[in-house]
Protein backbone atom coordinates (compact mmCIF):
# COMPACT_ATOMS: atom_id res chain seq x y z
CA UNK A 1 0.00 0.00 0.00
CA UNK A 2 1.27 3.51 -1.32
CA UNK A 3 1.64 5.99 1.13
CA UNK A 4 1.24 9.42 0.27
CA UNK A 5 3.27 11.72 2.25
CA UNK A 6 3.34 15.83 1.35
CA UNK A 7 6.76 17.55 0.54
CA UNK A 8 7.89 19.17 3.53
CA UNK A 9 8.15 22.65 2.74
CA UNK A 10 11.89 24.43 3.41
CA UNK A 11 11.40 26.78 6.53
CA UNK A 12 11.85 30.75 5.03
CA UNK A 13 15.74 32.03 5.12
CA UNK A 14 16.21 34.77 7.65
CA UNK A 15 16.40 37.79 6.46
CA UNK A 16 20.72 39.08 6.71
CA UNK A 17 21.22 42.84 7.13
CA UNK A 18 23.87 44.76 4.82
CA UNK A 19 25.63 47.33 5.66
CA UNK A 20 25.53 50.38 3.52
CA UNK A 21 29.10 49.86 0.93
CA UNK A 22 31.09 52.87 0.74
CA UNK A 23 32.06 54.40 -2.74
CA UNK A 24 34.84 52.48 -4.44
CA UNK A 25 37.58 54.85 -5.78
CA UNK A 26 38.05 54.67 -9.64
CA UNK A 27 40.94 52.12 -11.01
CA UNK A 28 43.63 53.67 -12.54
CA UNK A 29 44.53 52.33 -16.12
CA UNK A 30 46.92 49.72 -14.58
CA UNK A 31 44.28 48.07 -12.15
CA UNK A 32 42.04 48.64 -15.12
CA UNK A 33 44.40 46.89 -17.35
CA UNK A 34 44.95 43.75 -15.41
CA UNK A 35 40.88 43.18 -14.99
CA UNK A 36 40.97 43.63 -18.19
CA UNK A 37 43.50 40.87 -19.49
CA UNK A 38 42.04 38.58 -16.26
CA UNK A 39 38.26 39.14 -18.04
CA UNK A 40 39.35 37.85 -20.93
CA UNK A 41 41.07 35.35 -20.00
CA UNK A 42 37.98 34.14 -18.28
CA UNK A 43 35.90 35.18 -21.12
CA UNK A 44 38.25 32.30 -23.29
CA UNK A 45 38.00 29.55 -20.93
CA UNK A 46 34.15 30.25 -20.95
CA UNK A 47 34.16 30.19 -24.90
CA UNK A 48 35.73 27.28 -25.18
CA UNK A 49 33.88 24.69 -22.39
CA UNK A 50 30.39 26.07 -24.10
CA UNK A 51 32.11 25.21 -27.72
CA UNK A 52 33.59 21.79 -26.28
CA UNK A 53 29.91 21.10 -25.05
CA UNK A 54 28.61 21.85 -28.62
CA UNK A 55 26.91 25.13 -27.65
CA UNK A 56 27.38 28.19 -28.96
CA UNK A 57 28.36 31.16 -26.83
CA UNK A 58 25.44 33.25 -25.46
CA UNK A 59 25.02 36.70 -26.12
CA UNK A 60 25.91 38.02 -23.15
CA UNK A 61 29.04 36.50 -23.31
CA UNK A 62 29.43 38.04 -26.89
CA UNK A 63 28.63 41.72 -25.51
CA UNK A 64 30.86 41.15 -22.64
CA UNK A 65 33.77 40.01 -24.97
CA UNK A 66 32.96 42.95 -27.86
CA UNK A 67 33.08 45.28 -24.90
CA UNK A 68 36.47 44.54 -23.93
CA UNK A 69 37.73 44.56 -27.52
CA UNK A 70 39.18 48.34 -26.81
CA UNK A 71 41.09 47.03 -23.80
CA UNK A 72 42.44 44.05 -24.94
CA UNK A 73 43.85 46.13 -27.76
CA UNK A 74 46.29 47.66 -25.46
CA UNK A 75 47.28 44.58 -23.36
CA UNK A 76 48.43 42.91 -26.70
CA UNK A 77 49.93 46.16 -27.42
CA UNK A 78 51.83 46.43 -24.34
CA UNK A 79 52.59 42.38 -24.55
CA UNK A 80 53.92 42.87 -27.91
CA UNK A 81 56.30 45.76 -26.90
CA UNK A 82 57.59 44.20 -23.85
CA UNK A 83 58.80 40.84 -26.26
CA UNK A 84 60.26 43.34 -28.33
CA UNK A 85 62.36 44.80 -25.06
CA UNK A 86 63.06 40.66 -24.23
CA UNK A 87 64.04 40.28 -27.55
CA UNK A 88 66.45 43.49 -27.20
CA UNK A 89 67.95 42.06 -24.13
CA UNK A 90 68.78 39.00 -25.42
CA UNK A 91 70.96 40.61 -28.10
CA UNK A 92 72.54 42.54 -25.81
CA UNK A 93 73.05 39.23 -23.62
CA UNK A 94 74.66 37.73 -26.59
CA UNK A 95 77.25 40.53 -27.18
CA UNK A 96 79.48 41.44 -24.55
CA UNK A 97 80.22 45.52 -24.62
CA UNK A 98 83.88 46.21 -24.03
CA UNK A 99 85.23 49.36 -23.72
CA UNK A 100 87.81 50.38 -26.92
CA UNK A 101 91.28 50.78 -26.41
CA UNK A 102 91.09 51.06 -22.75
CA UNK A 103 94.42 52.83 -21.84
CA UNK A 104 94.69 54.84 -25.02
CA UNK A 105 94.09 58.77 -24.32
CA UNK A 106 95.11 59.73 -28.10
CA UNK A 107 92.66 61.41 -29.81
CA UNK A 108 90.22 58.97 -31.91
CA UNK A 109 89.97 58.86 -35.87
CA UNK A 110 87.70 57.66 -37.93
CA UNK A 111 88.68 54.74 -39.91
CA UNK A 112 85.90 52.78 -42.03
CA UNK A 113 83.51 53.06 -38.77
CA UNK A 114 86.09 52.01 -36.14
CA UNK A 115 87.63 54.98 -34.00
CA UNK A 116 91.38 54.68 -34.17
CA UNK A 117 94.12 55.97 -31.93
CA UNK A 118 96.08 58.88 -33.86
CA UNK A 119 99.33 57.40 -33.22
CA UNK A 120 97.79 54.40 -35.20
CA UNK A 121 95.97 56.73 -38.46
CA UNK A 122 99.91 58.49 -38.58
CA UNK A 123 101.51 55.21 -39.15
CA UNK A 124 99.17 54.06 -41.74
CA UNK A 125 99.65 57.09 -43.53
CA UNK A 126 103.50 56.94 -43.35
CA UNK A 127 103.01 52.71 -44.29
CA UNK A 128 101.34 54.47 -47.46
CA UNK A 129 97.17 53.71 -46.33
CA UNK A 130 95.56 56.79 -46.90
CA UNK A 131 91.99 55.41 -46.56
CA UNK A 132 90.16 52.33 -45.92
CA UNK A 133 89.35 49.30 -48.48
CA UNK A 134 86.63 48.61 -49.97
CA UNK A 135 85.67 45.56 -47.53
CA UNK A 136 87.31 47.58 -44.38
CA UNK A 137 85.26 50.83 -44.83
CA UNK A 138 81.71 48.92 -45.28
CA UNK A 139 79.57 50.18 -42.37
CA UNK A 140 78.77 46.38 -41.87
CA UNK A 141 82.67 45.06 -40.97
CA UNK A 142 84.32 47.06 -38.44
CA UNK A 143 81.32 48.38 -36.50
CA UNK A 144 80.03 44.68 -36.39
CA UNK A 145 83.40 43.13 -34.80
CA UNK A 146 83.45 46.34 -32.53
CA UNK A 147 80.41 45.29 -30.92
CA UNK A 148 80.99 41.30 -30.97
CA UNK A 149 78.61 40.41 -33.73
CA UNK A 150 79.36 37.20 -35.59
CA UNK A 151 80.45 37.93 -39.06
CA UNK A 152 81.44 36.53 -42.30
CA UNK A 153 84.02 38.23 -43.95
CA UNK A 154 83.64 37.74 -47.72
CA UNK A 155 86.35 40.03 -49.98
CA UNK A 156 89.05 39.29 -52.69
CA UNK A 157 92.32 38.20 -52.24
CA UNK A 158 94.32 41.11 -51.32
CA UNK A 159 91.25 43.22 -50.49
CA UNK A 160 92.38 43.97 -46.89
CA UNK A 161 90.61 41.44 -44.96
CA UNK A 162 93.00 41.09 -42.18
CA UNK A 163 93.32 44.64 -40.89
CA UNK A 164 89.66 44.51 -41.00
CA UNK A 165 89.57 42.10 -38.16
CA UNK A 166 92.80 42.80 -36.92
CA UNK A 167 91.89 46.49 -35.77
CA UNK A 168 88.71 45.52 -33.55
CA UNK A 169 90.19 42.61 -32.32
CA UNK A 170 92.93 45.02 -30.73
CA UNK A 171 90.48 47.51 -29.88
CA UNK A 172 88.46 44.95 -27.62
CA UNK A 173 91.76 44.01 -25.54
CA UNK A 174 90.83 44.30 -21.98
CA UNK A 175 92.68 44.31 -18.34
CA UNK A 176 92.63 40.85 -16.89
CA UNK A 177 93.70 39.71 -13.47
CA UNK A 178 94.20 36.18 -13.86
CA UNK A 179 95.85 34.22 -16.71
CA UNK A 180 94.07 34.27 -19.71
CA UNK A 181 93.20 34.21 -23.65
CA UNK A 182 91.71 36.86 -25.17
CA UNK A 183 91.46 36.16 -28.72
CA UNK A 184 91.99 32.71 -30.35
CA UNK A 185 93.01 33.10 -34.51
CA UNK A 186 93.44 29.85 -36.59
CA UNK A 187 95.23 29.66 -39.62
CA UNK A 188 95.64 26.94 -42.31
CA UNK A 189 99.54 27.20 -42.50
CA UNK A 190 102.35 27.46 -40.64
CA UNK A 191 103.92 30.77 -43.16
CA UNK A 192 100.14 32.26 -42.73
CA UNK A 193 100.20 32.37 -39.43
CA UNK A 194 103.80 34.39 -39.48
CA UNK A 195 102.62 36.43 -42.07
CA UNK A 196 99.42 37.46 -39.61
CA UNK A 197 101.65 37.45 -36.49
CA UNK A 198 104.01 39.74 -38.06
CA UNK A 199 101.38 42.10 -39.04
CA UNK A 200 99.93 41.75 -35.64
CA UNK A 201 102.95 42.64 -33.85
CA UNK A 202 103.63 45.48 -35.99
CA UNK A 203 100.22 47.14 -34.73
CA UNK A 204 100.82 46.53 -31.15
CA UNK A 205 104.62 47.99 -31.53
CA UNK A 206 102.81 51.14 -32.76
CA UNK A 207 99.99 51.18 -30.52
CA UNK A 208 102.28 50.60 -27.38
CA UNK A 209 104.58 53.89 -28.32
CA UNK A 210 107.87 51.96 -29.63
CA UNK A 211 110.22 49.30 -28.63
CA UNK A 212 110.33 50.23 -24.66
CA UNK A 213 106.66 50.63 -24.07
CA UNK A 214 104.30 48.14 -22.46
CA UNK A 215 100.69 47.19 -23.71
CA UNK A 216 98.58 49.85 -23.51
CA UNK A 217 95.10 47.31 -21.74
CA UNK A 218 97.89 46.00 -19.67
CA UNK A 219 101.21 47.99 -18.64
CA UNK A 220 102.34 45.12 -16.68
CA UNK A 221 102.36 42.70 -19.82
CA UNK A 222 105.85 43.70 -22.62
CA UNK A 223 104.39 43.83 -25.82
CA UNK A 224 106.43 41.06 -26.84
CA UNK A 225 104.66 38.28 -25.29
CA UNK A 226 101.48 39.82 -25.99
CA UNK A 227 101.19 37.90 -29.37
CA UNK A 228 102.45 34.22 -29.88
CA UNK A 229 102.86 32.46 -33.37
CA UNK A 230 102.47 28.90 -32.53
CA UNK A 231 105.02 26.55 -34.93
CA UNK A 232 104.95 23.46 -32.36
CA UNK A 233 104.14 21.83 -28.95
CA UNK A 234 106.70 23.63 -27.11
CA UNK A 235 105.77 27.12 -28.47
CA UNK A 236 101.84 26.27 -27.08
CA UNK A 237 103.46 25.69 -23.46
CA UNK A 238 105.69 29.16 -23.60
CA UNK A 239 102.48 31.36 -24.24
CA UNK A 240 100.41 29.32 -21.40
CA UNK A 241 103.33 30.30 -19.22
CA UNK A 242 103.81 33.73 -20.44
CA UNK A 243 100.15 34.46 -20.44
CA UNK A 244 99.80 35.95 -23.83
CA UNK A 245 96.54 38.03 -24.97
CA UNK A 246 96.51 36.55 -28.94
CA UNK A 247 97.32 33.65 -30.09
CA UNK A 248 97.84 32.72 -33.85
CA UNK A 249 98.10 28.95 -34.66
CA UNK A 250 96.80 26.53 -37.11
CA UNK A 251 94.01 24.32 -35.16
CA UNK A 252 96.32 20.94 -35.94
CA UNK A 253 98.28 21.88 -33.32
CA UNK A 254 96.31 22.57 -30.48
CA UNK A 255 93.85 19.34 -31.62
CA UNK A 256 97.05 17.13 -31.32
CA UNK A 257 98.00 18.10 -28.02
CA UNK A 258 94.59 17.99 -26.60
CA UNK A 259 94.59 14.44 -27.75
CA UNK A 260 98.00 13.91 -26.31
CA UNK A 261 96.91 15.23 -23.00
CA UNK A 262 93.85 12.47 -22.87
CA UNK A 263 97.42 10.36 -21.74
CA UNK A 264 98.89 12.64 -19.36
CA UNK A 265 98.04 14.55 -16.10
CA UNK A 266 95.71 15.83 -15.54
CA UNK A 267 97.13 18.63 -14.08
CA UNK A 268 98.15 19.82 -18.01
CA UNK A 269 94.67 19.51 -19.58
CA UNK A 270 93.24 21.61 -16.68
CA UNK A 271 95.82 24.70 -17.35
CA UNK A 272 94.81 24.58 -20.96
CA UNK A 273 91.46 24.55 -20.36
CA UNK A 274 91.59 27.37 -18.08
CA UNK A 275 94.39 29.16 -20.63
CA UNK A 276 92.22 29.19 -23.75
CA UNK A 277 88.33 29.84 -22.39
CA UNK A 278 88.84 31.74 -18.80
CA UNK A 279 88.91 35.32 -20.79
CA UNK A 280 88.16 33.93 -23.95
CA UNK A 281 86.22 36.70 -26.04
CA UNK A 282 86.69 35.86 -29.61
CA UNK A 283 87.21 33.04 -32.30
CA UNK A 284 88.74 33.99 -35.16
CA UNK A 285 89.15 32.07 -38.39
CA UNK A 286 91.33 32.84 -41.43
CA UNK A 287 90.98 31.19 -45.26
CA UNK A 288 87.89 29.09 -43.47
CA UNK A 289 87.42 27.36 -46.87
CA UNK A 290 90.46 25.68 -46.49
CA UNK A 291 89.77 24.45 -42.77
CA UNK A 292 85.87 23.41 -43.73
CA UNK A 293 85.57 19.87 -45.19
CA UNK A 294 83.38 19.89 -48.04
CA UNK A 295 80.27 17.90 -46.70
CA UNK A 296 79.04 14.92 -49.42
CA UNK A 297 75.69 15.00 -51.12
CA UNK A 298 75.92 10.62 -51.67
CA UNK A 299 77.57 9.00 -49.11
CA UNK A 300 75.81 8.62 -45.96
CA UNK A 301 77.25 8.93 -42.64
CA UNK A 302 78.25 11.49 -40.09
CA UNK A 303 78.91 14.68 -40.84
CA UNK A 304 82.83 15.90 -41.61
CA UNK A 305 84.08 18.49 -39.11
CA UNK A 306 87.30 19.83 -39.47
CA UNK A 307 90.11 21.13 -36.76
CA UNK A 308 89.29 24.45 -36.32
CA UNK A 309 85.99 23.44 -35.52
CA UNK A 310 86.84 20.80 -33.63
CA UNK A 311 88.80 23.12 -31.71
CA UNK A 312 86.33 25.82 -31.79
CA UNK A 313 83.42 23.28 -30.27
CA UNK A 314 86.03 22.24 -27.60
CA UNK A 315 86.62 26.03 -26.25
CA UNK A 316 82.63 26.54 -26.67
CA UNK A 317 81.86 23.75 -23.95
CA UNK A 318 84.62 24.92 -21.56
CA UNK A 319 82.82 28.37 -21.47
CA UNK A 320 79.43 27.03 -21.63
CA UNK A 321 79.90 24.67 -18.36
CA UNK A 322 82.65 26.65 -16.74
CA UNK A 323 82.16 30.35 -17.14
CA UNK A 324 78.53 30.83 -17.06
CA UNK A 325 78.02 30.35 -21.02
CA UNK A 326 79.34 34.05 -21.41
CA UNK A 327 79.07 35.04 -25.15
CA UNK A 328 82.15 34.69 -27.72
CA UNK A 329 82.46 36.03 -31.29
CA UNK A 330 82.88 34.10 -33.85
CA UNK A 331 84.92 35.55 -37.03
CA UNK A 332 85.61 34.31 -40.21
CA UNK A 333 87.10 35.40 -43.34
CA UNK A 334 87.99 34.27 -47.26
CA UNK A 335 87.72 34.92 -50.31
CA UNK A 336 85.32 31.66 -50.76
CA UNK A 337 83.59 32.43 -47.73
CA UNK A 338 79.71 32.66 -49.56
CA UNK A 339 79.70 29.06 -49.41
CA UNK A 340 77.50 26.71 -47.87
CA UNK A 341 79.57 24.67 -45.87
CA UNK A 342 80.91 27.97 -44.20
CA UNK A 343 77.02 28.90 -42.50
CA UNK A 344 76.25 25.55 -41.42
CA UNK A 345 79.99 25.42 -39.15
CA UNK A 346 78.61 28.02 -37.84
CA UNK A 347 75.43 27.13 -36.84
CA UNK A 348 76.56 23.86 -35.89
CA UNK A 349 78.66 25.88 -33.41
CA UNK A 350 76.25 28.58 -32.07
CA UNK A 351 74.13 25.54 -31.73
CA UNK A 352 76.73 23.61 -29.51
CA UNK A 353 77.13 27.03 -27.17
CA UNK A 354 73.26 27.62 -26.84
CA UNK A 355 71.67 24.13 -26.86
CA UNK A 356 68.76 24.66 -24.81
CA UNK A 357 65.26 26.49 -25.93
CA UNK A 358 65.46 29.02 -23.34
CA UNK A 359 68.69 30.34 -25.35
CA UNK A 360 67.00 30.11 -28.62
CA UNK A 361 66.89 33.96 -28.72
CA UNK A 362 70.74 34.29 -28.42
CA UNK A 363 71.41 32.09 -31.32
CA UNK A 364 72.28 34.70 -33.33
CA UNK A 365 72.61 33.65 -37.08
CA UNK A 366 76.18 35.23 -38.65
CA UNK A 367 75.99 37.89 -41.36
CA UNK A 368 77.33 37.98 -44.52
CA UNK A 369 79.21 40.84 -45.62
CA UNK A 370 81.09 41.57 -48.98
CA UNK A 371 82.60 44.46 -50.74
CA UNK A 372 79.23 45.70 -51.99
CA UNK A 373 76.73 43.65 -50.89
CA UNK A 374 75.05 42.02 -47.63
CA UNK A 375 72.97 39.34 -48.16
CA UNK A 376 71.80 36.87 -44.91
CA UNK A 377 72.69 32.80 -46.63
CA UNK A 378 74.27 32.36 -49.69
CA UNK A 379 71.91 31.02 -52.25
CA UNK A 380 73.99 28.85 -54.44
CA UNK A 381 74.84 25.36 -52.93
CA UNK A 382 78.76 24.37 -52.23
CA UNK A 383 80.15 22.79 -55.65
CA UNK A 384 78.38 25.00 -57.93
CA UNK A 385 80.01 27.82 -59.99
CA UNK A 386 78.74 31.29 -58.77
CA UNK A 387 78.22 33.08 -61.74
CA UNK A 388 78.22 37.08 -62.98
CA UNK A 389 75.16 38.95 -61.84
CA UNK A 390 74.72 41.67 -64.74
CA UNK A 391 72.51 44.27 -64.55
CA UNK A 392 71.75 46.96 -62.12
CA UNK A 393 71.07 44.20 -59.62
CA UNK A 394 74.90 43.42 -59.82
CA UNK A 395 76.05 44.64 -56.50
CA UNK A 396 73.32 44.08 -53.97
CA UNK A 397 73.27 40.21 -55.40
CA UNK A 398 76.41 39.23 -53.85
CA UNK A 399 77.13 36.47 -56.29
CA UNK A 400 79.71 37.40 -57.20
CA UNK A 401 83.27 39.21 -56.22
CA UNK A 402 85.27 41.13 -58.31
CA UNK A 403 89.11 40.14 -58.41
CA UNK A 404 90.94 43.21 -58.13
CA UNK A 405 92.38 44.89 -61.29
CA UNK A 406 96.04 44.37 -60.38
CA UNK A 407 95.74 40.13 -60.26
CA UNK A 408 95.46 38.84 -63.42
CA UNK A 409 94.70 34.54 -63.74
CA UNK A 410 96.30 32.70 -66.73
CA UNK A 411 95.76 29.25 -67.53
CA UNK A 412 98.93 27.49 -69.09
CA UNK A 413 98.15 24.27 -71.16
CA UNK A 414 100.49 21.11 -71.08
CA UNK A 415 100.79 17.49 -72.18
CA UNK A 416 99.26 14.94 -69.99
CA UNK A 417 102.55 12.91 -68.80
CA UNK A 418 101.26 12.20 -65.26
CA UNK A 419 101.36 9.05 -63.82
CA UNK A 420 98.97 9.17 -60.68
CA UNK A 421 100.45 11.03 -58.10
CA UNK A 422 103.43 11.38 -59.85
CA UNK A 423 103.61 15.05 -61.61
CA UNK A 424 105.48 14.54 -65.81
CA UNK A 425 107.92 16.62 -67.24
CA UNK A 426 106.09 18.83 -69.26
CA UNK A 427 104.93 20.41 -65.78
CA UNK A 428 107.68 20.96 -64.60
CA UNK A 429 109.66 22.64 -67.77
CA UNK A 430 106.18 24.83 -68.37
CA UNK A 431 106.73 25.96 -64.70
CA UNK A 432 110.56 26.86 -65.07
CA UNK A 433 109.37 28.76 -68.41
CA UNK A 434 107.29 30.84 -66.97
CA UNK A 435 108.97 31.35 -63.98
CA UNK A 436 111.83 32.52 -66.06
CA UNK A 437 110.19 34.65 -68.74
CA UNK A 438 108.71 36.68 -66.10
CA UNK A 439 109.14 40.64 -66.53
CA UNK A 440 109.51 42.83 -63.75
CA UNK A 441 111.28 42.66 -60.37
CA UNK A 442 110.77 41.07 -57.04
CA UNK A 443 109.72 37.60 -55.62
CA UNK A 444 107.80 35.02 -57.60
CA UNK A 445 106.07 32.84 -54.86
CA UNK A 446 105.25 29.04 -56.29
CA UNK A 447 102.49 27.29 -54.77
CA UNK A 448 102.79 23.30 -55.59
CA UNK A 449 100.57 20.29 -54.57
CA UNK A 450 101.15 18.70 -51.58
CA UNK A 451 102.53 15.59 -52.93
CA UNK A 452 105.19 17.21 -54.54
CA UNK A 453 108.47 17.55 -52.85
CA UNK A 454 109.66 20.86 -51.85
CA UNK A 455 113.62 20.28 -52.16
CA UNK A 456 113.06 18.15 -55.69
CA UNK A 457 110.94 21.67 -57.08
CA UNK A 458 113.96 23.48 -55.62
CA UNK A 459 116.50 21.35 -57.79
CA UNK A 460 114.43 21.50 -60.85
CA UNK A 461 113.90 24.77 -60.65
CA UNK A 462 117.76 25.49 -60.34
CA UNK A 463 118.75 23.19 -63.10
CA UNK A 464 116.43 25.11 -65.47
CA UNK A 465 118.56 28.21 -64.74
CA UNK A 466 116.76 29.84 -61.92
CA UNK A 467 119.99 29.94 -59.24
CA UNK A 468 117.71 31.90 -56.56
CA UNK A 469 115.31 29.49 -55.58
CA UNK A 470 114.44 28.24 -51.87
CA UNK A 471 111.97 26.83 -49.95
CA UNK A 472 109.69 29.56 -48.26
CA UNK A 473 109.67 27.43 -44.99
CA UNK A 474 113.46 27.62 -44.91
CA UNK A 475 113.84 31.58 -45.49
CA UNK A 476 111.00 31.80 -42.71
CA UNK A 477 113.11 29.88 -40.49
CA UNK A 478 109.99 26.69 -40.35
CA UNK A 479 111.08 23.10 -40.73
CA UNK A 480 115.03 21.87 -41.36
CA UNK A 481 116.32 20.47 -45.19
CA UNK A 482 116.51 17.65 -46.51
CA UNK A 483 120.20 17.69 -46.36
CA UNK A 484 121.00 18.82 -42.99
CA UNK A 485 118.47 15.25 -42.32
CA UNK A 486 121.01 13.12 -44.62
CA UNK A 487 123.99 14.48 -42.51
CA UNK A 488 124.66 11.62 -39.73
CA UNK A 489 125.45 14.09 -37.26
CA UNK A 490 122.56 16.26 -37.55
CA UNK A 491 119.97 15.56 -34.34
CA UNK A 492 116.65 17.03 -35.03
CA UNK A 493 115.77 16.70 -31.24
CA UNK A 494 117.69 18.53 -28.47
CA UNK A 495 120.36 16.24 -26.47
CA UNK A 496 118.84 15.19 -23.15
CA UNK A 497 120.24 17.00 -20.07
CA UNK A 498 123.54 15.34 -19.41
CA UNK A 499 122.77 15.25 -14.98
CA UNK A 500 119.76 13.83 -16.19
CA UNK A 501 119.62 10.52 -14.01
CA UNK A 502 117.26 7.58 -15.13
CA UNK A 503 114.59 5.72 -13.58
CA UNK A 504 116.25 3.22 -10.81
CA UNK A 505 114.92 0.22 -12.68
CA UNK A 506 116.64 1.50 -15.79
CA UNK A 507 119.89 1.69 -14.02
CA UNK A 508 122.25 -1.18 -14.49
CA UNK A 509 124.25 -0.80 -11.22
CA UNK A 510 123.48 -2.13 -8.08
CA UNK A 511 122.43 0.67 -5.61
CA UNK A 512 124.14 -1.40 -2.56
CA UNK A 513 127.64 -1.88 -4.71
CA UNK A 514 127.55 1.72 -5.24
CA UNK A 515 127.20 2.65 -1.65
CA UNK A 516 129.78 0.81 -0.90
CA UNK A 517 132.13 1.80 -3.67
CA UNK A 518 131.19 5.38 -2.03
CA UNK A 519 132.52 4.55 1.34
CA UNK A 520 135.43 3.01 0.28
CA UNK A 521 136.72 6.20 -1.27
CA UNK A 522 135.96 7.95 1.26
CA UNK A 523 137.47 5.97 3.85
Amino acid sequence: MALATPHASSPPSPAIARAPCAARPAPTPAVRASQASSLAAASVVTLWVVRRRGRSATAPQRSRVSALAPELVKVNEGVEDEDQEDQEVANARNTRKFELWPGISDTMVDFGGLPIPQRLADAFTERGIVEPSPIQETPQVMPKLARGEHVIIHAPTGGGKTLGYLLPLLARLQPTMHVGLQALLFVPTAELALQVGRELKWLIYVLAGGAEGMCWFNPQVPQEIACQVLLSRSNLWDAVRQDASIMVTTPGLIRSELQMLKWEARRFSETLKLFLASNLHTIITDEVDALTPLQSTVAKGPEKVGAAERVSAFVLDEVRSRYRNRPVQLVVSSATANSRKVAASLDRLIQRKYPKRRDRARRQPPELVQAEAEVLRVAAPSGQTRRRAEGPDAASTGAFVPMPKGIRHCLALVEDRDNGLVMGQPRYTAMASIVRNLKGSGHVLVFVPERVKLDAMVMLLKRAGIANTSKYRSEVGLGVSTEQLMDNDFQRKPKMNSSYRGRPAEQSINPLLALQQYQDVCR
